[in-house]
């Protein structure tokens, strides 16, 4: 009899320790952390402020002064001027694809034929200037006059300093020198240049 009860206890204690051991490793083990996934953010875009130029004079070269409405018409002709040349192309980094709305078909046709021109009068092929572009100086003085035919036509003595940045790019522009606006149909367009441009990098 005693024989027997101590085999059976001591069966007893080892199912009894085995089990204690088995709770114990399965306890033990440490849980895995959950996988987690970190999206890079894209870098902070700017969307430009329009730029507007100021008219600062009015003068005349003796035919009748240009009237408010045709100032004001100019006026907008010289803003669509910079957001169709220089903003959008500086934004985006790609080529401007349709000039028509800021220059007339004879002017259009110069600009495509002559490469250094178009560098002049357009911002392009530069990274794109995500973070800021912005204008310094943006004036005008517009003198109305008449051409042979006895058309008035406005030109327009400008003023024009943007500074465009971005990751890859960190530049100031600036233009100065004269564009010739004529009518077309009801805007008015840009028909000659007569620009120097400038850009220094930072």
């Amino acid at each position: 009899m005693t024989r027997r009860a101590s085999a059976t206890g001591l069966l007893a204690l080892a199912l009894v320790v085995g089990v204690a051991t088995t709770s114990c490793s399965k306890h033990s083990r440490p849980k895995a952390a959950p996988a987690t996934t970190t999206t890079a953010k894209p870098p902070p875009t700017t969307v430009p402020a329009p730029v507007h130029f100021t008219i600062t004079e009015t003068t005349t070269d003796g035919s009748d002064p240009p009237s408010d409405d045709v100032v004001a018409k100019v006026n907008e002709a010289l803003d669509r001027y910079v957001a169709t040349a220089i903003v959008a192309p500086l934004s985006s980094g790609q080529p401007v694809a349709d000039l028509s709305p800021a220059f007339t078909a004879a002017a259009v046709a110069q600009i495509g034929a002559d490469a250094d021109l178009r560098a002049t009068v357009l911002d392009e092929g530069m990274p794109p200037a995500s973070r800021e572009i912005s204008a310094s100086r943006a004036t005008a003085v517009l003198e109305g006059v008449n051409d042979p035919g006895g058309t008035a036509i406005v030109g327009a003595r400008i003023g024009l300093t943007i500074h465009a940045a971005g990751p890859g790019l960190d530049v100031d522009i600036a233009r100065d020198g004269e564009l010739v606006f004529v009518p077309d149909g009801d805007a008015w367009k840009i028909n000659v240049v007569h620009l120097q441009t400038q850009r220094n990098s930072r």
